[in-house]
């Protein structure tokens, strides 16, 4: 406007000393061209014709400008418009998607898709949320596609598009594929948490040993199991380790010091060795690791190899015996021993110690075995109801725990909706 004014007061200026000027001369114009001649012979009249000519061209310039202003106002304001509904859309679908009402969340978040253009802020999460709704539809077809354009319309949602794809690859029962796949992304990010559980959980399901004794120290240090359970993960890998190695004394000879005296993993070290062909090495073996604080695994074996010369390993039991009397598996062990060496009123014997000490079922049962062989019925009924009873009692105290268990289970998606959360 302000501009418009100056225009209007310069070419009133203008005309005013063209007039001053015109009084004194009015001045002649002759143009000639290609065999015509124009002539004026009042040089004002020029003068007035092209500052007309001058402000018909400025308004009409300004007059399509603001029209082109006018339009492309109007077009961002229907772009802003639809952004906006597809931004409510969307939002109302992941209310649908939190509520595992699958089919109105697809519905919802694809109208949000079809409103939002080529690229929006929620494009990503909602091609995310989009595949989980899919997967739980049963429509694998649509949820690896959605997973597709999510990882080609955004570079940056490599890592959340890669942790949905294990997720669902675990879930249609495609373990090996999953791993790979959580492989890769780890390398991207070694220290993501969800990354690393991931793979906790498949190398325990595969029975990837030393994959899992690799990643131990990295869940360490992002303290996703606590030492406890690092400990008791290591352990449990040593020992698979250990069943499974093709050549025993080397397999034994690699394990860290701290689990030679592991009991679980020497007996399964003494069962492969038997199983091997050399029970006579296992048994000596056996016998110089015995103590009077010997585990009950230990002993339960020494009675299983012991059918070569019973009565020197039950001498061995009594000694052990006579420095810890209220070990009750030594006790058990003395008696099954006193059974395979034909001395019934030692069995009985120690039996009853072992009873003093532990009268749980396996101690009652085999007693009352005993006691049935040598015809005393009515001593060994009791010890058999005794021993039926505690069986009875513990199983419904598993099936009990069984139930508080499914109780607290929870649907499997609520990792994946973790994961769709984190990626809005």
């Amino acid at each position: 406007m302000i501009f418009a004014l100056f225009v209007m007061v310069v070419a009133l200026s203008a005309g005013v000393a063209v007039a001053m000027l015109a009084r004194i001369d009015s001045g002649y114009l002759v143009i000639g061209w290609n065999g015509w001649v124009f002539e004026v012979g009042n040089l004002l009249v020029v003068l007035l014709l092209l500052s007309i000519g001058f402000l018909l061209a400025y308004w009409l310039l300004r007059g399509v400008s603001i029209s082109v202003r006018g339009f492309s106002s109007w077009s961002r304001w229907r772009r802003r418009r639809r952004q906006n509904r597809g931004q409510r859309l969307f939002f109302r679908g992941l209310a649908r998607f939190t509520e595992a009402n699958w089919e109105d969340a697809n519905k919802l978040l694809l109208d949000a898709l079809k409103r939002q253009g080529e690229a929006s802020d929620y494009s990503t999460p909602a091609l995310l949320a989009l595949a989980v709704a899919a997967d739980q539809l049963g429509e694998k077809q649509n949820r690896d596609l959605y997973l597709a354009r999510a990882a080609r319309e955004d570079k940056q949602s490599e890592l959340a598009v890669g942790l949905l794809r294990a997720e669902f690859l675990i879930g249609d029962g495609r373990a090996v594929e999953a791993t790979s796949l959580l492989q890769r992304l780890q390398q991207l990010k070694p220290r993501h948490p969800q990354v690393l559980t991931l793979l906790l959980s498949l190398y325990k399901q595969l029975r990837r040993c030393n994959d899992l004794l690799q990643l131990l120290p990295l869940l360490r240090r992002q303290k996703l199991v606590t030492p406890e359970q690092a400990e008791e993960l290591e352990r449990c890998c040593y020992l698979q380790l250990l069943e499974d190695a093709p050549t025993l004394q080397e397999a034994w000879r690699s394990l860290p010091r701290k689990y030679e005296k592991d009991p679980e993993l020497f007996v399964v070290y003494l069962k492969a060795l038997v199983k091997d062909g050399q029970p006579e090495r296992a048994a000596a073996l056996l016998r110089r690791r015995l103590s009077p604080q010997a585990d009950s695994r230990l002993l339960n074996l020494l009675v299983d190899l012991a059918d070569k010369d019973p009565l020197e390993d039950l001498q061995r039991v009594e000694k052990l015996l006579t420095r810890n009397p209220d070990s009750a598996p030594l006790a058990l062990t003395a008696a099954r021993l006193a059974q395979k060496c034909d001395q019934p009123a030692q069995a009985d014997h120690y039996y009853l110690r072992a009873i003093d000490q532990r009268a749980d079922a396996e101690v009652l049962r085999e007693y009352g075995e005993l006691l049935l062989s040598q015809q005393k019925t009515t001593e060994a009924a009791q010890l058999l109801s005794r021993a039926a009873a505690q069986t009875a009692a513990a199983e419904r105290q598993q099936a009990l725990s069984l139930r508080a268990a499914e109780s607290l289970f929870k649907p499997q998606f609520e990792r994946t909706l973790s994961l769709t959360q984190t990626a809005v």
